[in-house]
This record gives structure tokens, C-alpha cells and sequence, in this order.
């Protein structure tokens, strides 16, 4: 049974056993088809979601440091990059399709333990590694 979050935190809060059967749906990542897709679907359904807006994108303007590395990865020419964060280093081939998205979900759990300047700095030299313009 789909609940709000509020509910469930109410729960713990009061020591309160939560149901076996209870859910909550939350969306943390602030894109746009969040309220545009799934809210509608959500209220059709009669269900309710914890939605949080990702407050740095949205007054900063710019893409999610991930959505970044993914498109640099994706658009490289490039057969194989070899990355470096602090003292991670490693060499992925991008030969394929699934060779460049188990790249970017790699280098996307290593990188976000950073702060988010230091996500800046990777990306950008993320785009000369990989010799992509434009992004």
C-alpha cells in the first residue's frame, strides 16, 4: 500500500510499528518529467510521492554533474579513456554502447563522493580526456 512519507516518518518518529505492506515513492532527483509524467500517472493511480527538487541545478541552471558525464562519455570517439579521481584510476574501453554506459556508471559512483566543485573540475577535464566540444 502506497503511503506518504510523512506518514511512515510519523511512525518512526512515535516508535510506531510500520506495516510490512507499506511504500513510499519518492523522486530525488528534480527533473522536469517527474510532475510532468509521473504525477499525473500517480494521481490517476490515487497515489502519492515525496517529490525533491534538486535545489542547486535549479538555481545554478546547469545539468546534473551525471547527465554531463554522460553525454561527454557518450559523444567521445574515443576507443578507451583513462580516468583519474584522487587517488582512483582506471582505463575503460568505449568501443560499444555498453561499454560507454558501464563506463559513465562507474566513473558517476566514484565521482559523487566528491564535492560538487570537485565534480565540476572532473567534468571538464572529463571533456578533454574523452575530446568532446560543446557539452
Amino acid at each position: 500500500m502506497v503511503v506518504p512519507l510523512t506518514e511512515i516518518m510519523d511512525h518512526l518518529q512515535f516508535g510506531r510499528r510500520i506495516p510490512s505492506t507499506w511504500v513510499a515513492i519518492t523522486f530525488d532527483d528534480g527533473y522536469r518529467d517527474n510532475v510532468e509524467t509521473a504525477l499525473p500517472i500517480l494521481k490517476e493511480q490515487g497515489m502519492t510521492a515525496t517529490f525533491y527538487p534538486t535545489v542547486e541545478v535549479v538555481e545554478s541552471g546547469e545539468p546534473f554533474f551525471y547527465d554531463m558525464i554522460h553525454a561527454i562519455v557518450q559523444k567521445s570517439v574515443k576507443p578507451e579513456i583513462n580516468v583519474k579521481i584522487k587517488g582512483w584510476e582506471k582505463t575503460f574501453p568505449l568501443r560499444n554502447a555498453q561499454d560507454k554506459e558501464d563506463a559513465i556508471l562507474r566513473i558517476v559512483l566514484e565521482i559523487r563522493k566528491e564535492r560538487p566543485e570537485k565534480r565540476q573540475e572532473f567534468v571538464e577535464s572529463l571533456r578533454g580526456v574523452c575530446a568532446v566540444e560543446g557539452i
